[in-house]
């Protein structure tokens, strides 16, 4: 489906399906598929269930994951292997440059991983279903 996919950027009012519409209307693309043509470089803060999940379906779907941060270099590892990313303990060498990045921490890790970045100008995402977008401000002004 992703040779067929053209790059029209029209966006149906439902974004929780997150489709982008091609011209012709009976093919369209995903917005995974939208992001591996732009060769979207994203950064994975967190190495759990939800992160391996999201990386290895992203990863299949073309998109460069550049790095995976944990806490435990083991897991950074571990998932780092299987999306061919670098992996990272320490926070500070997040790569600022990415397009994105998605943190997927459980909610008490949020604080204790921000206060040791710097990400200014990067878009940041987090996967967290009780947490506002809001913590992500004191990291960067794109949330």
């Amino acid at each position: 489906m992703a040779s067929n996919c053209r790059m029209q950027r029209i966006v149906t009012p439902d974004f929780k399906h997150h489709v982008i519409y091609d011209a012709v209307p009976s093919k369209f693309c995903t917005f995974d598929q939208q992001m591996a043509k732009q060769n979207f470089n994203i950064v994975l803060v967190g190495a759990g269930n939800v992160a391996t999940h999201l990386g290895r379906a992203w990863h299949k779907a073309g998109i460069n994951i550049l790095q995976v941060y944990s806490r435990n270099h083991t897991s950074a590892s571990a998932l780092a292997r299987k999306i061919n990313a670098t992996p990272l303990s320490n926070p500070a060498e997040i790569d600022a440059s990415a397009d994105a990045v998605i943190f997927s921490l459980r909610d008490n890790s949020y604080l204790s991983v921000l206060e040791k970045v710097d990400l200014q100008g990067t878009l940041l995402l987090h996967t967290s279903g009780s947490l506002d977008m809001g913590i992500l401000s004191a990291a960067s002004n794109r949330i």
